[in-house]
């Protein structure tokens, strides 16, 4: 005998609850992409490394953002620089370290070590080629915790102290030579051109009492289609900041992964008196090229002499994917004392 089929109310009814159901479930099975280079690192129970909604300013971050946009700089209220007799001298370094998502078995780099012991190899490196501040890249909490366990002679700006999603861009400096006066961050545009905070902080040189801002940043890949425009925006956000900070009456050296091998330094130069620790940038109306292509850069404004600038390739393919780029700076006394 044939059942007699449900009212059509109840069919309604039931359609309903099968599709929420399978939602729920769709929803469920999404998981993040392993090979994100700015995936949150969610591996501790504290949560994830998202960027915070505003900076320590107070200045909202907002939604992405438009080519073209103002995107001027604040920058902390700091003294006139009191004149410095003595030259400083000190080595400075940018190193983009593999974040820790990257290397998990999910991860797009599975083959390397996990992240904690490529961190051993990471300051072995900087204490051996005597780095007195680093600018590092893909520097996830898990990092930052190994980071602090092994080389507490170093302090941080920012770390964690802004928020878990500051973190992985932070300025690392030796703290018997160096003691911080001022920190913040500016918003980079990042994928999408969502902003993203990343750090500047202004440094004082315990022997001669030297001022020096330090600012580091990580530009846009092409992973998840063209991002020229992004990056665009961030070299113009980036000469501006240095020309904020310059007004100060101090020196300013910029380290990054800028995702950009041959035209960084003469595209920023051209808006703010930066020039590479190799050389290149831009110069009397034209383009000095660099000799070999990198993504990763140092520059200064024009009171830093940059020396002995190497494209250190010792931790490829086991403590990063990235070389530590390095450089020897001179800063002359004001006098005139180098």
């Amino acid at each position: 005998m044939r059942r007699p089929s449900p009212p059509p109310r109840r069919r309604r009814a039931l359609a309903a609850l099968l599709l929420a159901v399978a939602l729920v479930a769709a929803s469920g099975c999404q998981s993040p992409r392993a090979d994100d280079p700015a995936e949150p690192d969610s591996s501790r129970a504290d949560g994830p490394d998202t960027p915070s909604s505003s900076s320590p300013s107070g200045r909202p971050t907002g939604p992405a953002t438009q080519p073209g946009e103002d995107r001027t700089p604040q920058i902390p209220s700091v003294p006139d620089a009191a004149p410095v007799g003595q030259g400083t001298d000190f080595v400075v370094a940018s190193f983009n370290v593999l974040g820790h998502r990257h290397t998990v078995p999910s991860g797009n780099r599975p083959r390397f070590a996990d992240s904690r012991v490529r961190m051993v190899g990471a300051v072995d490196l900087l204490r051996r080629t005597d780095v007195s501040v680093a600018g590092l890249q893909e520097f996830h909490r898990v990092q930052l915790w190994a980071f602090q366990d092994i080389a507490p002679e170093y302090a941080v700006w920012p770390g964690l102290e802004l928020g878990g999603g500051i973190v992985q861009n932070s300025i690392v400096w030796r703290r018997s030579e160096w003691r911080k006066v001022a920190g913040d961050v500016v918003d980079i545009p990042y994928f999408g051109g969502t902003p993203h905070p990343m750090p500047f902080v202004l440094l004082e040189h315990r022997r001669t009492g030297r001022q020096v801002w330090f600012a580091n940043f990580h530009n846009p890949a092409n992973v998840r289609g063209p991002a020229e425009q992004w990056r665009r925006e961030a070299r113009r956000t980036q000469a501006a900041l240095t020309n904020r900070l310059l007004e100060t009456g101090r020196e300013v050296i910029v380290t990054g992964d800028m995702n950009e091998k041959w035209t960084y330094a003469c595209r920023v130069g051209r808006r703010a008196p930066l020039r590479s620790a190799d050389g290149s940038g831009w110069r009397d109306g034209g383009c000095t090229p660099p000799a070999a292509g990198w993504i990763d850069w140092i520059l200064g404004t024009p009171g830093i002499r940059f020396d002995a600038h190497v494209v250190d390739q010792t931790p490829v393919g086991s403590t990063s994917d990235h070389p530590l780029i390095r450089a020897r700076v001179s800063i002359a006394g004001d006098g005139g004392d180098g």
